[in-house]
């Protein structure tokens, strides 16, 4: 991810579903992932297909980390 991103990649492009890859970081709670998106400017503010921005999809998660939570709070 840090190659194609430091080559220029968009850091919100959509799936089909209309998710970025900093909600499947969240699913997946990377928090490594989730920094680095971040580092490229990745916008909190994107909604997915089921309107869900990122944060939406954190606390939804059932493992839900504070840390992953909390870093989304901090880039709104």
């Amino acid at each position: 991810a840090r190659l194609l991103l430091d080559a220029g990649a968009s850091v919100d492009l959509q799936d089909k579903c209309k998710r970025t890859a900093l909600h499947h970081a969240v699913e997946k709670q990377d928090v490594e992932m989730a920094r680095l998106l971040k580092s490229h400017g990745a916008c909190v503010e994107i909604a997915n297909i089921e309107c869900s921005v990122p944060l939406h999809v954190a606390v939804r998660e059932e493992s839900n980390k504070i840390e992953i939570v909390e870093l989304l709070i901090s880039m709104s």
